[in-house]
């Protein structure tokens, strides 16, 4: 919701190991590995549609890995409701909907490295075709049923990351607090009742095949303006957790080595704007703008601060820039278009604050004085 600013508590995991970094969606690049952790059916349409904007804007292929009851034309006349255009897109093959579970079968388990087999299959298929990279996204439910062992779950996400990395490819767990323990149901639903089957004590190693070794058989700124339009539930939306298998109620808090696994966490609400803060460099993710322009300013003039990261945000007006600008003796870490956009927006006052470019995706950055000249 545009102005909300999101202070939900984070994925369970995210305590003890390096905390992963909140990010909007629409800042999501080749190789990056995320995890969406929602409440809302609607708001993860809502995302599901800026993720596939930016990646049609990019010239990738965009997939979704969705529940398997969930129809096909349903999904792309939701996406089609956010601005997705799916009609021009579907007839290069370029947006799919795929209710298929790679690497998992009911009664029979996980298997990892057919999961990641399979995601290798499809790059390779993705470049042959011609697309200039691979976007996706996965339903999780399937994790939360009793033969998915939580340890090679934990150790299959620790290494997607690189593997992610490696292929160039975008990747968006999701998991819905419903069917995992969250808010959504209680304790003392029928599904909090069945327990958990998740052991995230045994040590795993996922096999991951090499895509580069031939086997034999081998935007910034956008927003929908319908991200909280009032519509008819349908079955795009029903709960994950009331699905029979599911073990919602009390998983969350075995989940913690899962979730902590992906070192990017996708904010939960489009429009809004997120804020945490690590001794002294506060980092940003979301959209500073007129609706977050309140909590923007009493974040970022929040005392003893060094530095502040804005590579999270995906938008940024010009008066939050000038806000900025105007603090005088920070770091301001940002993507090299944000860059672009402080020098447009020009120095305030005389201070000599730096500014460090981040470019996508190796991360490499440039250190330069405002006033440098390019």
């Amino acid at each position: 919701m545009a102005g909300e600013t999101c202070d939900e508590e984070a994925p369970p995991g995210t305590s003890g190991a390096r905390a992963p970094r909140m990010v909007a969606v629409e800042r999501l690049g080749p190789g990056d590995h995320a995890c969406l952790w929602f409440d809302s059916h609607e708001d993860r349409w809502a995302l599901r549609a800026a993720f596939a904007t930016d990646g049609l804007a990019r010239g990738e292929r965009v997939i979704f890995f969705t529940d398997p009851d969930t129809v096909e034309d349903e999904a792309l006349d939701r996406l089609a409701s956010f601005g997705v255009p799916v009609d021009a897109a579907d007839g290069g093959g370029r947006v799919e909907v795929v209710g298929t579970v790679p690497g998992y079968e009911p009664g029979r388990g996980f298997d990892a490295a057919a999961r990641n087999a399979h995601w290798v299959t499809v790059i390779r298929e993705t470049w042959a075709r011609g697309f200039t990279g691979l976007r996706a996204t996965g339903d999780m439910s399937w994790a939360a049923r009793p033969d998915v062992d939580g340890g090679q779950l934990a150790a299959y996400e620790a290494g997607l990351t690189p593997l992610l990395a490696k292929l160039g490819f975008t990747g968006v767990c999701e998991y819905d607090r419903g069917a995992f323990g969250g808010s959504s149901h209680g304790a003392d639903s029928p599904a909090g009742k069945a327990g958990s089957a998740l052991d995230l004590t045994r040590p795993w190693t996922v096999p991951v095949a090499d895509p580069f070794v031939d086997e034999p058989g081998g935007g910034v700124g956008w927003r929908s303006a319908h991200s909280h339009e009032a519509r008819t539930p349908n079955a795009l939306d029903a709960p994950v957790g009331d699905k029979p298998g599911s073990t919602a109620g009390r998983l969350d808090g075995r989940l913690e080595q899962v979730l902590a696994a992906h070192p990017l966490n996708v904010m939960p609400v489009p429009g809004g704007l997120h804020s945490s803060r690590d001794g002294n460099v506060l980092r940003l993710a979301g959209d500073a703008d007129l609706a977050t322009r309140i909590p923007f300013e009493q974040a970022v003039r929040e005392a003893g601060l060094t530095t502040i990261d804005l590579t999270g945000l995906a938008f940024v007006d010009a008066y939050c820039v000038r806000t900025l600008l105007r603090l005088g003796g920070v770091t301001l870490e940002c993507t090299t278009a944000q860059y672009r956009l402080l020098e447009l927006c020009g120095a305030a006052g005389g201070d000599q604050s730096i500014v460090e470019v981040r470019t996508r995706p190796a991360g490499r950055s440039a250190r330069r004085s405002r006033d440098t000249p390019r």
